[in-house]
This record gives C-alpha cells, structure tokens and sequence, in this order.
C-alpha cells in the first residue's frame, strides 16, 4: 500500500515565467536567442547597435589597406594550386568536366562608394542595460597580432562598403551572408568565407600556403575540392561565393595590415557535352547571372 504521508512529497513551487515559456515554445512563438560572430558584434558594440555591453575603440593607429593587388597574386596562387586537382579530374572519361573555378578580385556587385565619415552611433539604438551579451567561441579565429584582431579588421572595412548588410553565413558553409539593402527586403547576394592565415615553418609555394615574395608574407591556400563544394553551394543558391582573408606586413618597421577579397567565379566549359544538349543552347553564357530576384517585396 502506498504510503501518502505529506512527509514523502514535496511541492514545488509553480514559476509563472516558466510555465509562459514552455507555453510560447508549444506556440513555437519562443525566439530564439541571437547568435552573431564577434567581428560582427564589435561592430554592433562600437556603433551602438548591440547597447549594453561596453568594449573598448577599435585602435585607429591601426593601418588597414584593402590590397586588391595582393588580392590578385592570391587569386593566381589558389588557381595554381588547383591544377593537380583539375587534371585528375579530367581524366575520368564518363562525365567530362563542365565547370571550372575562377579566382579573380571581387568586382562583381562589389560597391565602390565608401560610407560618409559620418557618427558611428546608430541614431535608431536605444540605451538598455539591462541586455546581456556574451562571446562565445565558435570556430577556430584568425591570426592577430598584440591587440589587433585580424577578422575584426577586415570586418570593419566590409562594413564601411556603401549599402552592405550581413548576417551569419553559417548556414551556407560561409563566415557572412551579404545583402545590398536590408534582410527583411532582400535575399542575400553573397557568401563570405574568412580564411585564417598560417605560418609554416619552412617556407613553401605549394599546399595549404602561398608565400608572397613582394610583402614576404604567407597567404592562405584552401582545399580544390573544399572550394568547389562550397562554390557549386552558393551559385546553385543564385549567390557569389567570395573568399577573405587579412595579413599583416612588415616594411622597413612600418606594419600594415592587408584585406583581401576574392571572388570564386564558376564558369561553364562550354565545349563540355552537358552544355551542348539542344535544350541548353538557348542559353550559353559562361557564368550564371547573379543579383536577379533578390526582393523580398512583391512590386
């Protein structure tokens, strides 16, 4: 018989707030906490966006230069480095290859305007203490040197570009997802993927390394078949899949850190068997057109 003696129960007293909780996530009107990588929430900090949570200024000693021409002697370098993968591709009789990846500099949807060296300070922030934020780490984060955190910087000059929003790029294997207007209007038009730099110990112009001899410095080199997976992602997702990466040079003592921006083009072969079906000769541009059907907004 079981005993029901009061001295073997306990009541547990009743949480309103939790039972409200459990209730909107029933409703699935629960929303789900924010999570935003630290680059992009220094950013959010610093302009007043995130209120709240004080970090310090970003150090304007820091020389920052957007070096497309570094850029391109990395485009050439990851190219060169692909060549081993492509050939044994080529050589597989059954499927001929109908694509072929194009680093290049980003030109494509990259706007030229600068914002206005106007007050940082989001005039549509409001002061709330009471939020709680935190820095969690969630990947492996670039290199830095003292207090100057690399992906930060490079970070800051992709904020500075005219018209640029972004989100987490998580879910398309990418660090950002860029738009040119705001998230709740547009679709976005490009994944960022933020490459960390490496240092080997011996110097070397092959494998996961590329060694500039003009700023002695070393330059990440991805996977071929890392690239062409997360390419072939995004371009079926009509968006451009843009590598980054930031370095830091040294010159006669003057040290200067360097963005790079890379746009992972893939293009048709159009002698390729695929591309010759009467079905497809309709349309035989060699690159896919991007930036189309980017509204949200039904006109």
């Amino acid at each position: 018989e079981c005993d029901r003696s009061q001295h073997n129960y306990h009541q547990i007293e009743v949480k309103h707030d939790a039972i409200e909780e459990e209730l909107a996530e029933i409703r699935n009107k629960r929303p789900p906490p924010a999570i935003i990588p630290a680059a992009m929430a220094r950013v959010g900090i610093r302009t007043g966006a995130l209120p709240g949570h004080s970090h310090p200024a970003a150090d304007p000693s820091t020389d920052v230069l957007v070096d497309d021409e570094l850029a391109a002697r990395w485009a050439r370098a990851i190219k060169e480095s692909m060549r081993e993968a492509e050939v044994l591709r080529s050589r597989d009789p059954s499927r001929p290859m109908a694509y072929q990846l194009v680093p290049e500099v980003w030109n494509r949807m990259r706007p030229l305007v600068q914002k206005s060296d106007g007050p940082t300070g989001s005039p549509a922030a409001k002061s709330n203490h009471d939020s709680q934020w935190t820095m969690v780490p969630m990947r492996k984060a670039m290199s830095s040197d003292g207090n100057h955190n690399f992906e930060s910087l490079l970070f800051d000059q992709l904020h500075q570009l005219s018209g640029i929003h972004a989100s987490c790029g998580a879910k398309f294997g990418s660090n950002y997802l860029l738009y040119d207007g705001r998230r709740d209007e547009r679709h976005a038009f490009a994944g960022l993927r933020v490459e960390a730099t490496t240092r080997p110990t011996q110097t070397t112009t092959t494998g996961t390394v590329y060694f500039d001899t003009v700023l002695q410095l070393h330059l990440p080199i991805p996977s071929p078949y890392d690239l062409a997976g997360y390419v072939r992602g995004l371009n079926t997702a009509g968006k451009l899949a843009l590598l980054a990466t930031a370095v830091q040079s040294e010159v006669t003592g003057v040290k200067k850190v360097h963005v790079l921006f890379l746009d992972l083009a893939l293009e048709k072969i159009l002698s390729a068997p695929t591309h010759q079906r009467s079905y497809k000769q309709r349309n035989q541009n060699a690159r896919k057109e991007i930036g189309h059907n980017l509204s949200k907004i039904d006109s």
